[in-house]
């Protein structure tokens, strides 16, 4: 599947939705990323919301504030508003600990 979000801030999705991931959230978002069988989105003020397959929690948001978010395969990332990167979902190879800042 694939997102886009509009010039406006909506979210577009298409292509297979077998666990409801193009079914994307209401509201305005300034960025969307596709993963696997899930996608994410973020809110102009920060938070995120992801929808779609959660068999790994990675549509268990982190409750932190947010600046940046991508999504891969069954995790997703993130940069807070700290600059620390955080991730979620599978870590079966480590993809979801991000090493410590400097």
């Amino acid at each position: 599947h694939a997102c886009a979000l509009s010039e406006g801030g909506n979210i577009d999705c298409w292509g297979e939705s077998i666990y409801g991931q193009t079914a994307s959230p209401p509201g305005m978002f300034q960025a969307v990323t596709a993963g696997y069988r899930h996608s994410c989105a973020l809110s102009s003020s920060g938070i995120v919301e992801c929808w779609g397959e959660d068999l790994y929690l990675q549509c268990d948001t982190p409750p932190d504030t947010l600046t940046w978010i991508a999504s891969g395969d069954n995790h997703s990332c993130a940069i807070t508003s700290e600059g620390e990167a955080l991730c979620w979902g599978n870590d079966q190879q480590g993809q979801s600990s991000p090493p410590a800042s400097p």
